[in-house]
């Protein structure tokens, strides 16, 4: 059995006062359900995602994550208010979301990891979104990371996944994919652009060794144009032994 996931930057766009998925006539939530739904995506890390927004996919799935913010933050700055999401057609069992450190970048960062029952067997999901700035901030975020992922060193089925703000050819995104190849995940390159307005792939995932790819692909069609990324799709398997 095969397991379709996907990687979805839904962009936020803060200049809209309360931003729930729809600008004027322009209903970008209903875009993205569109496509999770003709894909049979099973599993999803979206990035970016205000709690209206999320609110509004709760009623066609089990939703997880918590706002990277504070009260403070929910007070002073509301339109930034974002979770890490990760959501899915099977059941989700429990989740956890950890702060990253940020300084001196001023907006906080977040990895949300849940663990999702598939067929009486669990698959634990990571998804983040790092820091846009700054290389060395980002450095100390992935290795906040490494050291959670060894938190669930005990369950072989891992997906990591998110908009990590980083080309493959940045050296905190080569150092971060050997770490991660030491803790048997291994990365799907689609040797394509994430983004729109950029000529390399942001948005990455990874797999742990046990499971291999069945399927990928970069969504460009133009009826899922409802962010500034391409939606990241990912169909896997898990290796017979």
């Amino acid at each position: 059995m095969s397991i379709k996931v996907s990687s979805v930057n839904v962009q936020n766009r803060y200049k809209v006062k309360k931003y729930a998925g729809v600008v004027g006539n322009n209903n970008y939530h209903e875009k993205l359900l569109n496509y999770l739904e003709d894909n049979k995506i099973e599993i999803a890390g979206l990035q970016e995602v205000t709690p209206l927004w999320e609110n509004k996919i709760r009623d066609r799935f089990n939703v997880s994550g918590e706002s990277r913010f504070n009260i403070l933050y929910k007070i002073f700055l509301p339109q930034f208010e974002e979770k890490n999401s990760v959501i899915s057609k099977h059941s989700i069992l429990k989740s956890k979301t950890y702060h990253l450190p940020h300084f001196p970048s001023f907006l906080p960062r977040i990895i949300t990891v849940s663990i999702i029952s598939i067929d009486n067997d669990e698959y634990v999901v990571f998804n983040t979104h790092l820091d846009y700035k700054d290389e060395k901030v980002r450095f100390r975020e992935i290795t906040k990371i490494l050291k959670i992922i060894e938190k669930y060193k005990n369950y072989p089925n891992k997906i990591f996944m998110g908009d990590l703000n980083m080309p493959t050819t940045s050296k905190v995104f080569i150092h971060f994919c050997k770490e991660m190849n030491k803790r048997n995940f291994t990365y799907v390159d689609y040797k394509d652009t994430t983004h729109k307005k950029k000529k390399y792939a942001i948005d990455h995932i990874f797999i742990s060794n046990n499971l291999k790819v069945v399927d990928k692909k970069i969504f460009k069609d133009e009826k899922y144009n409802f962010s500034d990324h391409y939606p990241v799709y990912l169909e896997i398997k898990k290796e017979i032994s």
